[in-house]
């Protein structure tokens, strides 16, 4: 074995002690905590392995969030913290971590979904687009020509309540000079937007 061989070697024994990401089925879910226990996809030394309390990283930032809730026997990424994520957790401080324990199997975070080789990719889904479809079949897609097109499985509902959307012919209830009810019709509407 020449030096380079002997070198990959060592790296990939090194490499494989360490724990840095995984792929789990969920078996138990928390979507009030945002916690769930996992199954890992594979077997350790013969024995299946499942995490418990494992915390869900959203897309969430200041300005808001995305946030998917998770079902038994979805597929997940799961990425393993370098030092405690429990301790790291707590608050939004920086912390003291037992800087020993490095990339410990309790320290899981999930951080995808995953598609698997029998999963269908959406027939929606299309270069340069951004795809959000629930499993119910309602779409919001995003294309590269700036368009957004919504399809529901049943009905939209723009800011649901006493605010919403009309389209042009409809009719509706007004509030007259009086402060009582007017009936009236919408007589002009927005030529950006199609709503039907």
């Amino acid at each position: 074995m020449n030096i380079v061989d002997k070198i990959k070697k060592l790296v990939s024994e090194k490499l494989g002690e360490l724990n840095t990401f995984d792929l789990g089925t969920v078996t138990a879910i928390d979507n009030a905590k945002l916690r769930y226990n996992v199954k890992l996809k594979h077997k350790i030394e013969g024995k299946e392995i499942e995490l418990f309390n494992v915390p869900l990283a959203p897309f969430w930032f200041n300005a808001g969030m995305i946030l998917i809730s998770l079902d038994i026997d979805d597929i997940v990424g799961i990425a393993f913290s370098k030092h405690e994520l429990k301790q790291q957790l707590k608050n939004k401080n920086i912390v003291d971590v037992n800087e020993v324990l490095k990339f410990d199997i309790n320290n899981a975070i999930i951080v995808s979904g995953a598609f698997t080789d029998v999963d269908e990719i959406p027939d929606e889904f299309e270069d340069n687009t951004i795809l959000v479809k629930h499993k119910s079949g309602s779409i919001v897609k995003f294309a590269l020509d700036g368009k957004i097109n919504i399809i529901s499985a049943t009905e939209v509902n723009i800011q649901e309540g006493t605010k919403g959307a009309a389209r042009k012919g409809d009719t509706i209830l007004g509030v007259g000079n009086l402060g009582l009810p007017v009936p009236g019709t919408i007589t002009s509407a927005s030529t950006k937007t199609k709503i039907g």
